[in-house]
């Protein structure tokens, strides 16, 4: 097991085996974080959809999940 930590809190996390360069590694929280502002975009731009497809639906409420 080898060890990466994240460059944004500095959470360490346990990996199988280190291949390449980890230096800019992000932890998925931290990378939540970062995409917010994105998703709430997203989300006001579909909102704006008058007949939302299925799969617009399906986009809002995973974006409505990731807002939280």
């Amino acid at each position: 097991m080898e060890t990466i930590i994240c460059s944004k809190c500095g959470k360490e996390i346990e990996i199988e085996v280190l291949q390449g360069d980890y230096s800019t590694f992000v932890c998925e929280s931290c990378q939540e974080e970062i995409n917010r502002p994105a998703y709430i975009n997203e989300l006001e731009e579909l909102s704006l959809i008058e007949d939302k497809t299925e799969s617009q639906l399906k986009r809002i409420e995973f974006l409505n999940s990731k807002i939280g």
